[in-house]
């Protein structure tokens, strides 16, 4: 063990250097569970292109582990809004956590992004924290991949 360890900001130095940092808490975060598990979370990345203009237009960024599917980030291009293309990313989301075996999905929202949305697909909200950012809040949901259950709350 160091004989001195300290506290370093590198919130402003290389993207490298943050990258460096990241692996290594995940690292160590991956050896703060129970024994019996394995620390290996399985990246989900689906995306919309465009074939008129051959670039992605969207998409859903997530991870599966220990049976749960983490939605981090959902986008579509503003211009592909409202035409169905959230529901098919979170529908293909659902189906590809189902074949790894997943029977739940979590992901957190703001008040001012889609809730609403969510809740339609059978999301229910668990958690929230108000004011943040002020005079907002964000939201934490969940749902059930498997035969429309109620989650418990506990």
């Amino acid at each position: 063990m160091p004989a001195e360890v300290t506290v370093v900001n590198l919130s402003q130095s290389s993207p490298s250097e943050i990258e460096a940092v990241q692996a290594a808490v995940l690292r160590y975060l991956g050896t703060a569970r129970p024994p019996d598990l394995q620390w290996n979370p399985q990246p989900l990345v689906l995306a919309l292109l465009g074939a008129e203009t051959a670039g992605y237009m969207g998409g859903l960024i997530g991870e599966t582990l220990w049976g749960y599917l983490h939605v981090r980030l959902l986008a579509v291009d503003q211009s592909l809004r409202g035409r169905g293309f959230g529901r098919q990313l979170m529908e293909s989301a659902h189906a590809e956590a189902l074949q790894r075996g997943c029977h739940g999905v979590y992901l957190d929202t703001f008040s001012f992004q889609a809730p609403d949305f969510y809740q339609k697909l059978g999301y229910e909200i668990y958690g929230r924290l108000d004011d943040f950012p002020k005079g907002h809040c964000r939201y934490f949901l969940r749902r059930s991949l498997v035969g429309g259950e109620k989650q418990d709350l506990e």
